[in-house]
């Protein structure tokens, strides 16, 4: 049992910042990031039909959104974001954008 009253109010599920810190290492291996984050979504779901299970899809959903950032889709995305602000984009980009349901 642990003496610290603060942690009295805190969840044992991890937070964003908690997922942070876990998922450092998958920065340089974005493929592994996205492997991963497929299964948290498989557990997601599975877990979805379960009762009382709230906090726990919650903390895979924080879980899969900081792995975002670890994969190969955050980093294109932001160089088509970067392609569209700077007038450098071509047809091609600017359909994909549209396909990704961005207005312009």
């Amino acid at each position: 049992m642990h003496n610290n009253p603060n942690m009295d109010s805190e969840s044992s599920l991890p937070d964003t910042e908690d997922w942070q810190i876990v998922f450092e290492p998958y920065f340089a291996h974005p493929e592994t990031a996205l492997g991963l984050a497929r299964g948290f979504a498989s557990i997601r779901q599975y877990l979805k039909a379960k009762p009382n299970v709230l906090p726990v899809i919650d903390s895979l959903d924080l879980a899969i959104e900081v792995l975002f950032e670890h994969t190969q889709f955050y980093s294109d995305a932001y160089e088509l974001y970067q392609t569209m602000i700077e007038g450098r984009a071509d047809t091609a980009h600017e359909a994909l954008a549209e396909n990704l349901g961005v207005k312009f």
